[in-house]
């Protein structure tokens, strides 16, 4: 008789795939004049990235939901326990995540990095609106508090030149990422 070998949940892959595209994004946005905060900010992107994903692994039947649960837990403890000092910065993370919810789930993109073209709607992903909040969190604080009427910022052309470069090395690293959390 043959018994089928029970997969085991590898949870330790993913949460290096976590702390992997952190710290790649972290040296490629490291500019402390164009993006500021950018240890914090980088965290609630990357951790929205990662529940989207794994539901959809979900959806597809390649993860169990029981799974994916137990990764977002995971994740959820390693951002907790290394990246984040106190339960103010906690709270703020918790409030970032739902905007990443909040927007994707119908809110218009700002796209301040764009001199504020609209995103067209067939360019809309994951990945693209993603970065999209990120951006706009970066360019202007602001909008992290209130992203549908904060006032737009005033971004004179080498700094849009600078995040729109910025954009296509990041919006690879998200296609990226997106698949190594998906084939995982």
């Amino acid at each position: 008789m043959f018994f089928s070998k029970k997969e085991v949940l590898d949870i330790e892959k993913y949460k290096k795939i976590y702390e992997k595209y952190y710290e790649k994004l972290l040296n490629k946005l490291d500019d402390p004049v164009y993006f500021q905060n950018i240890e914090f900010e980088l965290l609630p992107p990357l951790f929205f990235i990662f529940k989207s994903t794994l539901q959809l692994a979900v959806k597809n039947k390649k993860i169990k939901d029981k799974d994916r649960e137990k990764i977002i837990y995971s994740i959820s403890h390693l951002i907790i326990t290394k990246y984040l000092s106190n339960k103010k910065e906690l709270d703020l993370f918790l409030q970032r995540v739902d905007l990443y919810v909040e927007v994707i789930s119908g809110l218009p993109l700002r796209n301040e990095s764009a001199f504020s073209k609209p995103v067209p709607k067939e360019d809309r992903n994951l990945q693209v609106d993603t970065w999209t909040i990120l951006s706009d969190i970066l360019i202007n604080p602001k909008c992290a508090d209130d992203y549908v009427n904060a006032e737009k910022a005033l971004v004179g052309s080498t700094e849009t030149v600078r995040y729109l470069k910025a954009r296509l090395s990041v919006l690879g690293d998200f296609f990226d990422l997106v698949e190594e959390i998906y084939n995982a």
